[in-house]
């Protein structure tokens, strides 16, 4: 998951790389679009993150987007607590999160995001998914994806989910001749698979 930071602007198409050495100990990131930008922000946290991250959206142009991908790779004793913001400010609007955090050790991770789309953003579309895969009983996630719509033209879904690795993957990779220890990493791997595609 080694990610450099970049910036790339094509046809109206905003890409931010940002890995975890590049936010510090309290990360804050703000945008506004303009009518017909698309920005796409992919964050990668893996051995460090930041205590606190802040990423507020404002979709202020028509026809603008905006999406989030994150990755966060918990050991130890990280701890983030992350606040999303998404504000659909303009008729046909469209945002997501994906979010997915392996949580192992004594890692903690708080996840939080709000997309709201006010009454004069019609023809909106937003999609908040937080996903954590717990590989520690000492670890912690807590995921709370939340919608505020003001009007009846638009499309809004969420959902999160937190578990453990099932006994069924675990006996599988087992009978493979694979060890406890060793499913571990594969299980995680599997795990994040589809939201790395993503970015």
């Amino acid at each position: 998951m080694k990610t450099v930071k970049s910036l790339a602007q094509k046809e109206n198409v905003r890409i931010i790389h940002i890995t975890s050495r590049d936010m510090g100990v309290a990360f804050k990131k703000h945008i506004a679009t303009q009518a017909h930008e698309h920005v796409r922000l992919i964050l990668v946290c893996e051995k460090t993150a930041p205590k606190t991250a802040d990423i507020a959206i404002t979709l202020k142009g028509k026809n603008s987007s905006a999406s989030v991908i994150w990755v966060w790779r918990g050991t130890k004793t990280m701890r983030s607590d992350i606040a999303i913001s998404l504000v659909h400010a303009a008729p046909h609007t469209a945002s997501s999160v994906h979010f997915k955090a392996a949580c192992e050790d004594a890692a903690r991770i708080s996840f939080t995001a709000l997309a709201h789309v006010q009454k004069n953003a019609h023809d909106a579309t937003t999609c908040i998914n937080a996903h954590a895969l717990m590989l520690s009983p000492s670890a912690i996630a807590f995921l709370k994806p939340d919608l505020e719509v003001e009007t009846d033209d638009a499309q809004a879904r969420h959902g999160a989910s937190a578990g453990k690795p099932s006994d069924t993957e675990l006996f599988y990779l087992r009978s493979r001749g694979f060890s406890e220890k060793e499913s571990i990493p594969l299980l995680r791997e599997a795990f994040f698979h589809d939201i790395v595609s993503l970015a």
